[in-house]
């Protein structure tokens, strides 16, 4: 297993961006890099606790929002994050502003005015944000650029699929997944900006876009998107639930689903048929 993969099992969706969080609150504690407005180690705790906890909740916020996009999704994974860290650092720089002024570093606010201040927030603020969340995404992003190995090392349930149901070469998505979890999808969510895809043999998160992984996986396996954020086999399906919300679809895995209340409708009749 490549040093990517390792990070990847370790940490997943938002355990990952918490774990992150409390790292980078510990070191800017223990670093205190100036313009910090407290000496006492307490203070400077709570001060980096709001100042990182929070950016890390508008960046990932911002993440979701744009991944609404289908503009934004066509993207290049770098340009994404790129774009995300400098919307995120422009948000935060009135945010970061109150935090030092609760912590009683008006000097700036009371001599040059809230906008002028906003904006020499926003270059302060702004490069290291940047390159954190550039960084933070590294692992998953490198992992795009990764090959499967040969063939010869896949399990044994992957050589019984039919030669003719073998992920075509030009189907990105597959030679992301890691050769443990073989090629029997299960489902496919969206998670933030990452696609969790489960398996029969287990499940992982990968940087992808959800529309662009299901027109992969279609490609192989029958199924149909029952929400906005997932997509799930047609022979997984092990019972449906409706209500006038929506439903819910169990898999033979045991793994409950959301069905849309606007694809109900589509969910049924596809199943009727089947």
């Amino acid at each position: 297993m490549n040093r990517q993969s390792a990070i990847r099992d370790r940490f997943s969706g938002s355990a990952y961006f918490v774990g992150v969080t409390i790292c980078l609150i510990i070191l800017f504690s223990i670093l205190r890099p100036e313009g910090a407005p407290t000496s006492r180690f307490n203070d400077t705790i709570l001060f980096w606790f709001f100042q990182i906890s929070i950016t890390m909740i508008v960046l990932v916020t911002l993440q979701m929002a744009l991944q609404t996009f289908h503009r934004f999704d066509q993207l290049n994974p770098w340009v994404k994050v790129f774009v995300t860290g400098l919307l995120g650092a422009m948000f935060m720089s009135p945010i970061g502003l109150a935090i030092d002024y609760l912590f009683d570093d008006t000097d700036g606010l009371e001599s040059i005015g809230f906008l002028a201040s906003t904006v020499s927030e926003f270059f302060s603020l702004g490069p290291p944000t940047i390159l954190t969340w550039i960084g933070i995404n590294s692992p998953f992003i490198l992992e795009l650029n990764f090959q499967r190995q040969p063939e010869a090392a896949l399990s044994e349930s992957d050589k019984q699929l039919d030669d003719t149901r073998q992920p075509p070469s030009e189907a990105i998505f597959f030679q992301k997944l890691k050769m443990s979890l073989g090629t029997r999808i299960q489902s496919l969510s969206s998670e933030l900006h990452y696609v969790r895809v489960i398996t029969d043999l287990g499940e992982d998160l990968i940087l992808y876009n959800l529309a662009d992984a299901v027109q992969d996986v279609q490609s192989v396996i029958e199924g149909l998107q029952i929400h906005r954020s997932h997509w799930v086999a047609l022979s997984e399906i092990k019972s449906t639930n409706f209500s006038s919300r929506g439903g819910q679809v169990v898999l033979n895995s045991g793994v409950k689903l959301p069905i849309s209340r606007r694809r109900v409708n589509d969910v049924k009749h596809i199943l009727e048929q089947q």
